[in-house]
């Protein structure tokens, strides 16, 4: 029995999505719902481990985040790599993700600057998020990149980009599909970044429902994280090439642009006619 009633509302009246006659991917309300219980019970789980290092906090939510969906996934035999979209695709699109997943963090990180200028954020909740990313130690650095960088990627993108984006595809045109996945993305990590998250969500959707897969949304995902945790524990002073006047270097900011506008135009030339694969219900 699911412990909340809003996700077991979810969980019923809501079809697979069939093909050939056999369920190949859980409808919409499914996939929703076992992402919102797989939060709910690593939020829970985050609260339950405050006394311990804030690797191992982070590591345990991003875990039993997933645990829902992959035990009933597994439990009524859908075919795993399918459902959390990790087919294999060409090299070229994973190499490619790497300079995109630059460029567009650094968008991203200028979009929060300007973000900012008019919501500010909460002293509280910035002072909590930078103390769980702060490395005081070796074994620390370790856990923090495993948990927020490595785990945090694989883990939110199989769950948002495969078992939600491609259960909303079989119901609705690709833009709305990526669009609601990514407010719901948005919507779950309860931050008052939204924008920004919302707008790497739709980038992310872009890229899975071009190649199919999640492993360009991977390293995307993975960079983004990885140069957040790198600019809370660098040195301010070693960061003076990248601020400017509290916004990212100007120059930076075009040749970010320049270079996410041609890595998707790649990326879409790679991937062309991948866009056309449908599902039945």
């Amino acid at each position: 029995m699911w412990p909340w009633p809003l996700a077991s509302f979810c969980l019923n009246g809501d079809e697979s999505v069939m093909h050939d006659g056999k369920p190949w991917h859980p409808g919409v309300a499914l996939s929703f719902g076992l992402i919102l219980v797989g939060f709910l019970l690593g939020g829970l789980a985050v609260a339950l481990s405050v006394p311990l290092p804030s690797a191992f906090q982070l590591f345990l939510g991003e875990f039993v985040i997933i645990l829902p969906a992959f035990w009933y996934l597994n439990r009524k035999a859908y075919p795993l790599p399918q459902a959390f979209r990790l087919q294999r695709i060409d090299r070229r699109l994973v190499w490619l993700s790497v300079p995109l997943g630059l460029a567009v963090t650094i968008l991203m990180d200028e979009v929060d600057r300007l973000v900012g200028t008019f919501v500010e954020m909460p002293p509280e909740l910035e002072q909590l998020m930078t103390q769980m990313l702060v490395v005081d130690s070796v074994w620390a650095a370790v856990g923090l990149f495993l948990a927020a960088v490595v785990l945090a990627a694989i883990v939110e993108e199989m769950l948002f980009r495969g078992l939600l984006l491609q259960a909303l595809e079989a119901r609705f045109e690709y833009p709305h599909a990526i669009l609601i996945s990514a407010l719901i993305f948005a919507f779950l990590h309860f931050m008052p970044w939204w924008i920004q998250i919302l707008l790497i969500g739709v980038v992310l959707g872009v890229l899975a429902w071009r190649s199919d897969s999640v492993w360009p949304g991977i390293v995307v995902h993975a960079i983004n994280n990885g140069v957040a945790l790198l600019q809370v524990n660098l040195p301010p002073e070693s960061l003076d090439w990248y601020n400017w006047n509290g916004h990212v270097y100007p120059p930076l900011v075009v040749a970010s642009a320049a270079t996410a506008f041609y890595c998707f135009k790649a990326f879409f030339r790679l991937t062309a006619g991948s866009e056309d694969v449908t599902v039945s219900e």
